[in-house]
C-alpha cells in the first residue's frame, strides 16, 4: 500500500460524550456528566480508571471501568455518537486515494461500534485498539504500518498524546483543531474535517 491516513478516534472522527453518559450512571451506580466522560477521552484505561474514581485502588476501578466500556460500547453500537461535520462524505472520498485506519487507545468494541453505527465500515481498511495487536498508540501505528506495506503514511488526532504517539511512531502529525485538545508544532492544523483532503495531500505528497 502506497500511502495511508490513521486516526486517532475521540475527538477526531466523532464525539461519543453524551451518548455514553447513560453507560457510566449504570455502572457507576451514580449521576454522571458529559463534561466528565469527556476528561478521560484519549487516556490508556489505567489512567482514565484513576481519573475516574480516584477513591478507590485500582484492582477494582480498572475491572469497573472496563465494565463501563463494554457498556458504552454496546450502547454505541444501537446508538451510535455525534459524528463531526463533514466527516462521513470526507472519509468516502479520502478512502478512494487512501487506505483509511483507526489506531485508538480504546477497548475492545468501541470501534466496531463507531464503524456499524454509522455505516463506515466499508471506507477503512483496519484498525487497531489497546492490546491488539500491540499494547499502546505507537506501536499500534507502527504495526499498522509495517503489516500492511506502507510506504507513506500520516497520523491524524487531537491530542497531545496523539502528536506524541505519531512523533514515536515516526510519523507526521495533522491536528484535528476542531477536537477535545491543543498542541503545538504539528505539521498540519485543521479546523474542520473536510480540510482533511487538503492536508493530507500536502503532508503526503
Amino acid at each position: 500500500m502506497e500511502k495511508a491516513i490513521l486516526f486517532d478516534l475521540d475527538g477526531t472522527l466523532w464525539d461519543s460524550c453524551a451518548a455514553i453518559v447513560p453507560a457510566w450512571t449504570r455502572v457507576l451506580g451514580r449521576s454522571v456528566t458529559e463534561a466528565e466522560m469527556r476528561g478521560f477521552m484519549g487516556m490508556t484505561d489505567t489512567e482514565a480508571a484513576r481519573k475516574l474514581m480516584p477513591d478507590r485502588p485500582l484492582s477494582e476501578s480498572l475491572p469497573l471501568f472496563r465494565e463501563g466500556c463494554r457498556e458504552e460500547a454496546a450502547d454505541l453500537y444501537r446508538t451510535g455518537g455525534r459524528l463531526f461535520p463533514h466527516v462521513e462524505e470526507t472519509l468516502t472520498a479520502l478512502s478512494r486515494e487512501y487506505g483509511l485506519f483507526i489506531v485508538s487507545n480504546c477497548i475492545e468494541g468501541y470501534v466496531p461500534a463507531f464503524l456499524h453505527a454509522h455505516g463506515l465500515e466499508a471506507q477503512f481498511t483496519d484498525y487497531a485498539y489497546l492490546g491488539s495487536p500491540e499494547n499502546g498508540k505507537s506501536a499500534n501505528i507502527r504495526f499498522i504500518c509495517t503489516h500492511y506495506g506502507i510506504e507513506k503514511a500520516v497520523y491524524v488526532g487531537d491530542m497531545p498524546s496523539d502528536q506524541a504517539a505519531a512523533r514515536e511512531a515516526g510519523l507526521p502529525f495533522i491536528h484535528a483543531g476542531y477536537g477535545f485538545g491543543s498542541v503545538t508544532g504539528a505539521d498540519y492544523e485543521i479546523s474542520d474535517f473536510a480540510e482533511l483532503t487538503q492536508a493530507a495531500a500536502a503532508v503526503l505528497s
